[in-house]
């Protein structure tokens, strides 16, 4: 947002005002986009959150989060950093907004979580039971395709080892993203 301010109403109060209200309205976009994930991940089943949290990540989540501490590092030069959050509105604002995307990105760790517990209805991830359901689950075969069965089990434990395999990897690879930037952002929440 491009701040236009007439040369009479030019001042570090009026700058901070219209800051702060431009701020104040990011954080209620970002509250209702916290609502929409929890209602999303709430209504589908975890892979489809798991893999929401994998597009939102590079295309909003770490260009919001750049924006944040750029933001932060541009506000220190007008003397609104982080400890004068008591003092001044607009270092006041940006912590809300701070905590606030905090919080999205505890619920997008969540859903990352769920995402790795790959397993049945009960969150059962012991591998035999899951291959064992899944091979319940299979037309039961004719006596003389026994060993079509065999067949069927060893593709069915590739498939489900593949499955958790991949999802541990793809967790491993945004979860530290995640926790970086919900660690640093930590430090709007403390009070010096």
């Amino acid at each position: 947002a491009t701040i236009v301010v007439g040369k009479d109403d030019d001042s570090m109060a009026e700058r901070e005002k219209t800051v702060v209200s431009i701020i104040e309205s990011g954080t209620k976009i970002l509250g209702s986009v916290r609502d929409s994930f929890k209602s999303f991940a709430y209504n589908t089943i975890d892979d489809q959150s798991g893999t929401m949290v994998c597009q939102l990540l590079p295309d909003r989540v770490v260009p919001t989060y750049i924006l944040i501490e750029t933001t932060t590092t541009l506000f220190a030069l007008f003397g609104w950093g982080k400890r004068k959050r008591k003092t001044k509105p607009a270092a006041a604002a940006l912590a809300e907004l701070a905590l606030s995307f905090r919080d999205l990105l505890s619920d997008l760790m969540h859903a990352t979580s769920l995402f790795r517990a790959f397993g049945d209805e009960n969150n059962s991830t012991d591998v035999e039971l899951l291959i064992k359901n899944a091979l319940d689950s299979i037309i039961d075969r004719q006596a003389d395709v026994a060993a079509t069965h065999c067949e069927d089990h060893a593709s069915v434990r590739r498939a489900i080892n593949e499955v958790s395999v991949s999802r541990s990897m793809t967790t491993d690879r945004v979860d530290p993203f995640l926790v970086e930037m919900w660690e640093n952002l930590g430090s709007f929440d403390e009070t010096e």
